[in-house]
């Protein structure tokens, strides 16, 4: 779990069946707060979210299943998730869970530039899929 703050992304959340991926918000502090999660598919954000004006209690968790934020459109793709807290701060979390395992996916920071280590050092064209809310179009 990450420590308190007010804006968290998680990339490689999955909606795929036989996936449970859920998200979960810890509010140590000693008032409520309000969050709000937003979810990327390769195509932007997915309209459909159901996680707006989230009410995390004070000393209190909400653990929310991705699969519940979705409508079944949008199940079977990877997806990105951000956390946008309005009120307070919280501890924010993207546990993935399926037939082969289970583990937490951490918070990383949204950036400008990404280094992919593994790819070969060519020129040729690969398919490359990144949420960025301000340029729907991949690069």
């Amino acid at each position: 779990m990450h420590r308190p703050g007010t804006d968290f992304w998680f990339a490689g959340a999955d909606s795929n069946k036989g996936s449970s991926d859920y998200v979960e918000l810890t509010n140590t502090e000693p008032t409520d707060a309000d969050a709000d999660i937003h979810i990327f598919n390769s195509a932007g954000e997915v309209e459909s979210t159901q996680a707006v004006n989230l009410n995390i209690p004070a000393d209190g968790t909400l653990s929310l299943p991705l699969t519940s934020l979705l409508s079944p459109l949008n199940n079977n793709t990877w997806l990105a998730v951000h956390v946008v807290v309005h009120t307070g701060r919280i501890a924010a979390a993207l546990h993935a869970e399926s037939s082969s395992g289970a583990d937490w996916i951490p918070a990383t920071t949204l950036g400008t530039s990404q280094i992919v280590p593994g790819l070969p050092g060519t020129s040729a064209t690969r398919p490359w899929w990144s949420p960025t809310p301000a340029a729907p179009t991949p690069t």
